[in-house]
């Protein structure tokens, strides 16, 4: 999962999220946040809302986007640590 969300294979992340076990969100959004790919960020950010309910792993996704220049995507994310 984290090599198909780096690479912006939006069709392949949910699939492996809907019929897999296979991967981990976390290091996927990680990823997706790190290669700048928005969708699959978007994607991803709101599963791990849903699933964790916590949004720490969003901020440290976002601070992953903002250290590699993606400030659009950072803002997307929606950090509210980052915003302050």
């Amino acid at each position: 999962m984290k090599i198909a969300a780096a690479y912006g294979r939006l069709g392949i992340v949910r699939f492996l999220y809907e019929n897999r076990s296979e991967g981990n969100i976390g290091e996927a959004l990680y990823a997706a946040a790190m290669y700048g790919q928005n969708n699959v960020a978007r994607y991803l950010s709101a599963l791990v809302h849903e699933k964790e309910g916590s949004d720490a792993l969003i901020c440290e996704a976002a601070q992953v986007a903002l250290k590699y220049g993606y400030t659009e995507l950072s803002n997307m994310l929606g950090c509210q640590r980052l915003q302050s």
